[in-house]
Parts: C-alpha cells; structure tokens; sequence
C-alpha cells in the first residue's frame, strides 16, 4: 500500500505493568470521493518500532512517499489492530 507520510512516533514504557513499544505513522491518504468529500484526510497507523528506525531520518518537510506492508496484530484484551509491520520509502 502506498502512502504519504507526515511524520513518526516511537511510544515506549510501562503501563499498569504492561510494557508496550510502538511507533505510530502520521499520514496523508485519499478519501473516496463523493458529493460530500473531497481530496484527502490525515490518519495515523500504529506500527511495529523498527519501522521508526526506517523513517526516523527523513525529512518530513514535505511527504514523504513510502510503501507499506500490514498485518492484523493482536492487542491484548481481545482486540486485534491492523499494524504496518513495514516500510519502503520510494522518493
């Protein structure tokens, strides 16, 4: 899948003495056009750390265009999440 990505977060540490490591991927996408909605929107995606390492030098100036690769990831609880386990930066 590819996408536009605006910037990258790494969250890790305890809590309730769980310990969590993550990253989350803010990102520009297209929303499916209609008479109501127009252009794109900003989402972000929980993401597997190492693809901080990835992106953690990039210039997020401007988008950067990468392309990822996502697996449904179990949460805990019961909840399961879709998670880019991947990424390639393009341009």
């Amino acid at each position: 899948m590819k996408i536009y990505a605006t910037g990258v977060s790494l969250h890790k540490g305890e809590y309730e003495g769980n310990n969590y490591n993550f990253c989350k991927l803010y990102a520009v996408v297209p929303m499916q056009q209609s008479d109501t909605k127009k252009g794109s929107a900003g989402i972000d995606v929980r993401c597997e750390p190492q693809v901080y390492d990835v992106l953690k030098n990039s210039n997020f100036s401007t988008p950067v265009e990468i392309d990822c690769v996502t697996e449904m990831r179990a949460l805990g609880g019961g909840n399961a999440k879709e998670t880019i386990v991947k990424v390639t930066i393009l341009k």
